[in-house]
């Protein structure tokens, strides 16, 4: 997967509010910011995905 984009992304507190959606694209935006990203409620991604985190490992080692 390449993201390509004219600006920079500057890491952030995001809240998920329960929807998995949201948890797992700023999982994946967090590859590509400039700081730390944080991500409350992540749990909420076992809704579609339950081995989300393991399969993002997986092709990030």
């Amino acid at each position: 997967m390449i993201i390509e984009g004219k600006q920079e992304l500057h890491g952030a507190q995001v809240d998920s509010y329960g929807d998995h959606r949201i948890a797992m694209m700023a999982s994946i935006a967090s590859f590509i910011t400039t700081s730390k990203v944080t991500i409350k409620d992540t749990e909420c991604i076992r809704i579609s995905y339950p081995r989300f985190f393991e399969d993002l490992a997986s092709i990030t080692i």
